[in-house]
C-alpha cells in the first residue's frame, strides 16, 4: 500500500539590513541600530553595520551567508573562520565575527577598484 504524505514547506521571509540594498539578516541576528556607518567617497562607498546574536554560532552564520548570498549574485572570495568575504561587480562584502558573548558580527560593504 502506497500512502501519500503532505509535506509543508515554509519559506522563511528574509529581512534585509538597513542601509544595504539586498543584504539579508540571518534570522538569529539583530542589527544594532547605532552600529551603522556610511561613507561616500569619490572612489566609491563604504557601509558598515553591526549585528548581534544570543544563541548563534560562528559556523551557522558563515553557512547561512555562504548559501544565501550566491543567490543574490555574490561570489565567495575568502573563507576564514572569523572573517569571510564575497564580491559582486565592483563591490566587496566582508564579514568579521568577534569572539564575544553575545556574538558580534561586523559587515562591511565597500567599492573596490579593478
Amino acid at each position: 500500500e502506497i500512502r501519500s504524505q503532505k509535506i509543508q514547506v515554509y519559506a522563511e521571509e528574509l529581512v534585509f539590513a538597513h542601509g544595504f540594498e539586498d543584504l539579508p539578516i540571518m534570522p538569529e541576528l539583530k542589527q544594532i541600530d547605532d552600529g551603522q556607518l556610511k561613507f561616500d567617497t569619490p572612489s566609491g562607498r563604504i557601509i558598515e553595520a553591526v549585528f548581534t546574536g544570543e544563541q548563534t554560532q560562528r559556523m551557522a552564520i558563515k553557512e547561512f551567508y555562504t548559501k544565501t548570498l550566491p543567490q543574490l549574485g555574490w561570489k565567495v572570495k575568502e573563507q576564514g573562520i572569523q572573517s569571510f568575504s564575497f564580491s559582486r561587480d565592483e563591490e566587496e562584502l566582508r564579514f568579521i565575527i568577534e569572539n564575544s558573548d553575545p556574538i558580534l558580527v561586523k559587515i562591511e560593504l565597500m567599492t573596490v577598484s579593478k
